[in-house]
């Protein structure tokens, strides 16, 4: 099996862009790069895409669109991936579910998919955030207003303090600072999967 690394974070913090870097830093060095993201461009992920910006989608609604958008990513993508030993660097995952609909307590839709080999939690402050993304576009959606990115924030954070494979990295500092930060760690993690690869070969 590969390797399997997702980015986290509100809109704003550079989680689109850190994947980007760090696809094309693995690349550049021989490694077997798949760089994919959710919702998916699929059927699902389209269809919760829209529902979204309609801003009228029930909970339920967009939870099963995105149960079945991801099962179906799994199925297609990460697992065929990932069985060819290829990195896998996925732009939101279950956790981001859990953030955005407000679900911290149903962990057991956590539980019930594969889990990352780690997953990078970029954060900074939401205002911060929103300021970025005012500078990207004009029109902000009624999920990036501030009040709403803040409770997003929270629960993210929320989230990953009590994950085994998350890493939580400041926005802040300059890109290049952050790249490097993510680099290292999850240079760490593709080392140790090639070790443990090698001792059972």
């Amino acid at each position: 099996m590969g390797v399997f690394i997702t980015f986290e974070g509100i809109d704003g913090t550079g989680k689109t862009d850190h994947a980007k870097t760090l696809a094309e830093e693995l690349i550049s060095q021989g490694h077997s790069v798949v760089l994919t993201a959710e919702p998916t461009k699929g059927k699902f992920g389209v269809a919760a895409k829209e529902l979204i910006l309609k801003g009228d989608a029930s909970l339920p609604e967009l939870k099963e669109l995105f149960r079945q958008d991801r099962e179906e990513h799994l199925k297609e993508v990460i697992y065929p991936a990932l069985e060819q030993d290829k990195i896998v660097i996925c732009d939101r995952y279950v956790h981001s579910m859990l953030a955005y609909q407000g679900s911290l307590a149903h962990n057991s839709e956590q539980r019930d998919v594969l889990a990352p080999d780690i997953s990078f939690l970029l954060t900074c402050p939401p205002a911060v955030a929103l300021a970025r993304v005012r500078n990207r576009r004009k029109k902000i959606e009624n999920h990036e207003k501030l009040s709403f990115l803040m409770d997003v924030n929270a629960r993210y954070l929320a989230i990953f303090y009590k994950l085994p494979y998350g890493v939580i990295v400041d926005t802040l500092p300059p890109h290049a600072v952050v790249s490097k930060i993510i680099s290292l760690t999850a240079h760490e993690i593709i080392s140790a999967h090639s070790r443990e690869l090698y001792q059972k070969s």
